[in-house]
């Protein structure tokens, strides 16, 4: 038996696997040799044949079928057709949302005309993250332990759990992302005694901020309990890449005095340069971003994205964004009956400068210490020595 521990992303996806001799977690490397896989599913369609792309192919091919790209399906996980939430991702997905066939009342997603459960699309995100790991280790993966927020009701555990199954995966245990990380950070300091950790957790599509009492039993075991979380189910990594993406649009709009906004073909290129520049802005001062053959407007000629963004001018943009990550970290420091001063950091760091840096600016002195990210997320573990 192999076992792996899967942290199921909106955005991205990644797969560790403990290993006893060495006392440690290991990322493993999926088929394209990357650490993340894109938690992204589409349908190709090909001299009259239809077949599933599944990561980065997917990401790939999307721009060519973009209604038959499934993207941030973990949004949907559980939830009916009726539910606000799915409501406002019809209106902001580039794919269908239908209810279930034969008054099934849960929101189903729609590839090359046929209905699927979101279970069933993120199964086949599972499989492949399942298949990679086998690879990887040298031998069949058959059980996992997989990462829900914390908010996830039992409707979204249930639907996460029956993705592992149908990916052929025994799951072993639905765990919380924040206590997840709360064991790594208390893995990685053998921190003894008892703490509350305050966990900052930037993903692709949502943001949680949530603090848990940590300590170690007479056997040495880490015992980790939820005390209190919160967050914002649309505040990500995604908003981020949108106000670059909102950028392009308008450079595109100015020089073909046509507003591409409506073409998904557009959106799902200028979605994947825009992450790119996002990424290269964490290293770099400034980013060119050139997309050949973007966007051309009924009857008018193709334009070239030729554009170069700084990193001033993005902090600037974003900050709005920051700052409402930094309110909620407020507030969960305050229901806790916690100070700035009780806080110590942790290992992680989050993708963006200006948000590394703003993750300390609650706690005098403060800075975000290099870490492992995981799942295309920013994880900050932050200590209160309380």
């Amino acid at each position: 038996m192999k076992a792996i521990g899967i942290d199921l992303g909106t955005t991205n996806s990644v797969v560790a696997h403990y290993d006893p001799e060495r006392a440690g977690a290991t990322v493993l490397t999926n088929s394209d040799g990357e650490n993340l896989t894109p938690s992204v599913v589409g349908l190709r369609t090909r001299d009259g044949q239809e077949s599933i792309l599944v990561g980065r192919t997917a990401v790939n091919f999307g721009v060519r079928q973009p209604k038959d790209t499934i993207v941030s399906v973990k949004r949907l996980m559980g939830r009916d057709f009726a539910d606000p939430v799915v409501a406002r991702s019809r209106g902001q997905l580039n794919y269908e949302i239908t209810p279930g066939p034969d008054d099934d009342p849960r929101a189903h997603v729609v590839m090359g005309e046929q209905a699927y459960a979101p279970a069933h699309v993120s199964s086949l995100i599972l499989e492949k993250l399942r298949r990679d790991a086998s690879r990887a280790l040298g031998g069949e993966v058959t059980h996992a332990v997989i990462t829900v927020p914390a908010y996830f009701d039992n409707a979204q555990r249930a639907a996460t759990r029956e993705a592992g199954e149908k990916a052929n995966l025994v799951v072993k245990k639905i765990i919380d992302e924040p206590t997840a990380a709360a064991i790594a950070f208390g893995l990685q300091a053998g921190q003894e005694g008892r703490h509350r950790v305050l966990v900052y957790d930037m993903g692709g599509g949502t943001f949680d901020i949530s603090i848990l009492h940590t300590a170690r039993d007479q056997q040495g075991h880490g015992q980790f309990q939820v005390l209190s979380f919160l967050g914002d189910s649309w505040l990500g990594g995604d908003d981020f890449d949108r106000i670059i993406v909102e950028e392009i649009i308008r450079w595109v709009t100015e020089r073909s005095g046509t507003d591409p906004s409506t073409d998904a073909r557009f959106l799902l290129e200028a979605k994947r340069y825009a992450e790119q520049a996002k990424k290269q802005l964490s290293q770099d001062r400034e980013a060119d971003i050139t997309i050949p053959a973007a966007f051309r407007a009924e009857g008018g000629p193709l334009v070239d994205v030729e554009m170069t963004i700084t990193r001033e001018w993005f902090e600037e943009q974003i900050e709005p964004l920051v700052a409402r990550t930094m309110s909620l970290v407020q507030q969960a420091l305050t229901k806790q009956d916690l100070t700035p001063e009780h806080i110590s950091a942790g290992p992680g760091v989050p993708v963006v400068p200006r948000d590394q840096r703003r993750v300390g600016d609650p706690v005098p002195g403060l800075r975000a210490q290099p870490g492992r990210r995981s799942g295309g997320r920013g994880e900050q573990a932050l200590r209160a020595d309380r």
